[in-house]
């Protein structure tokens, strides 16, 4: 362990003087596969003030587990910085229960990212900084990988923890989901301004991430959460997660993608949207996204009424300017609610490809030919200025008395072509899920030559039809490659070029060369 307190000459023509420099942390270094673990971290380091420290560093190596708690109560103006140094820093893949473990603390910030002046990160782990988007897979300055072992959940966030940012983080191959942030069951422990940016979370058995608590209340809200510019690709159940959303909450400018991959056998019936939305008071935006992929819906809306939150004639939940694509049953999905207050406004959307297939593990599965379906009859909805692409009989939307519409258009809607995907098949999004042998209801399962299979985060395709009925239940890892054979990783690089007619939706850092590599031929 390493505190300092520096002090740097800086010469200034032409007098010289003193200026105060960094005060630092340093953790201690650990063999690989040891851990790193803190419950109080303050009573750790009694002759540490926390309330001044610069920097607290995690030295590069690779990390059973991490486990940072109690950390300081900060301010906005003076927050403490988290990051790696002198390498990255990789956590899990070591057998333990968990990995990557923050609580408590106010104003902190976890980052990888590098950055000289700030004395972050490490230059040689830069992530997808100077867009370097394309294969960044292991280059970022912190890592989480559990290999799909027992540590369930990449980075998880609890204990009353507020006002905290997590940047420039790639979290993969996790068992379940790729962050978790809640304190459950502390009605008032609410996540007040939030950041996460930036990061990139992929291959997933369930949610990339998972916001806010879905038990029964008492539970904690998100005020003023902003989630922007996070890369989310192919996950097993949503790809988003966010739940009991307060006042100011903001998801935009992200790319959600191939979600729901394992609709086939989920871990729990109906895990299989792509983005969940729940919120309780005040105002919300998710907007500029991209969202494709997904089972039962691209999204999911919920709009509880909670005993003690207030409601305002002006709150307004406003879904605008996102891209919705590749959804096997619905497009949106509208929960009932007992608010009828808050307004709920869907504008200058993209509908695209709602293709019905949901009766392949549901055979009593109806369906219901609608892009948008309601059942809530309580809230003011309107639908604005949105495009959407109709396939066979369907129809826009559930019509109720307390919706209205205007200016919505039907239109052909062309793919997103991304600057370089990498997209490994000839077929289109609807021909890649997680490999599984049985379905959810224990039936085998089809798959046709051509298919993509996800198999412990590598990619397959199938060489023939295979009906695990009458074939070997062998995975494709094992399975001859008469059966399967294993494809390039994807390159995951989910800019679009500038002149692209949906730029505007998306990653905040797009391109202006034209190159894509994610064509469906």
């Amino acid at each position: 362990m390493k505190y300092m307190k520096c002090y740097l000459l800086i010469c200034l023509m032409p007098g010289c003087l003193f200026a105060k420099g960094l005060s630092t942390l340093t953790l201690p270094t650990r063999a690989a596969c040891e851990g790193l673990y803190f419950i109080d971290i303050q009573a750790s380091y009694p002759d540490v003030d926390f309330t001044s420290l610069d920097r607290l560093y995690i030295p590069g190596g690779h990390y059973r587990l991490i486990r940072l708690g109690n950390l300081p109560d900060r301010t906005a103006e003076n927050p403490l910085i988290i990051t790696n140094k002198d390498g990255q820093v990789r956590v899990g893949g070591c057998g333990h229960h968990y990995n990557f473990i923050i609580s408590e603390g106010k104003n902190w910030k976890l980052t990888g990212e590098y950055n000289a002046a700030a004395e972050t990160g490490d230059d040689q782990f830069m992530g997808h900084a100077n867009g370097q988007y394309a294969h960044s897979y292991d280059k970022y300055g912190i890592l989480i990988d559990a290999e799909f072992g027992s540590g369930n959940i990449g980075l998880g966030v609890s204990g009353g923890a507020t006002d905290f940012t997590v940047s420039y983080l790639e979290v993969r191959n996790l068992g379940f989901a790729g962050m978790m942030f809640k304190t459950d069951d502390v009605g008032d422990a609410h996540m007040n301004n939030v950041k996460i940016h930036d990061n990139y979370i992929h291959d997933t058995i369930s949610e990339g991430v998972y916001l806010g608590s879905t038990q029964s209340q008492p539970q904690h809200k998100f005020n003023n959460l902003e989630f922007y510019n996070n890369r989310l690709i192919r996950t097993g159940t949503e790809i988003g997660q966010f739940g009991n959303l307060g006042d100011n909450s903001r998801i935009h400018h992200n790319v959600f993608l191939l979600g729901a991959l394992e609709w086939k056998n989920p871990f729990q019936n109906f895990q299989d949207s792509s983005i969940q939305l729940g919120h309780r008071e005040g105002s919300m935006s998710f907007d500029h996204n991209i969202v494709i992929g997904g089972a039962s819906n691209n999204l999911i809306f919920f709009n509880p009424d909670v005993a003690g939150d207030q409601h305002a004639a002006s709150d307004l939940v406003n879904i605008h300017d996102n891209y919705f694509g590749y959804s096997r049953n619905i497009g949106v999905y509208i929960h009932s609610s007992s608010d009828g207050i808050k307004k709920i406004e869907f504008n200058n959307n993209y509908f695209s490809k709602v293709v019905f297939s949901y009766d392949e593990v549901d055979p009593d599965s109806s369906n219901h030919q609608r892009i948008i379906r309601s059942f809530n009859s309580a809230n003011p909805i309107a639908l604005n200025n949105n495009i959407y692409e109709l396939q066979n009989n369907q129809s826009f939307l559930s019509a109720f008395p307390n919706v209205s519409e205007n200016n919505n258009q039907t239109a052909v809607i062309d793919d997103i072509l991304f600057h370089q995907l990498g997209w490994p098949g000839s077929g289109d999004y609807f021909t890649m899920e997680i490999w599984t042998a049985l379905d959810i209801n224990g039936e085998p399962v089809f798959f046709e030559i051509g298919d993509l299979v996800v198999h412990d985060s590598l990619i397959y395709q199938a060489q023939r039809n295979i009906d695990y009925q009458v074939d070997s239940h062998l995975s494709p890892d094992i399975a001859p490659v008469s059966d399967w054979v294993l494809k390039p990783r994807m390159a995951d690089d989910v800019r679009q070029v500038t002149t692209s007619p949906f730029a505007h939706i998306g990653l905040l850092d797009q391109v202006s060369d034209l190159i894509f590599e994610n064509g469906f031929d």
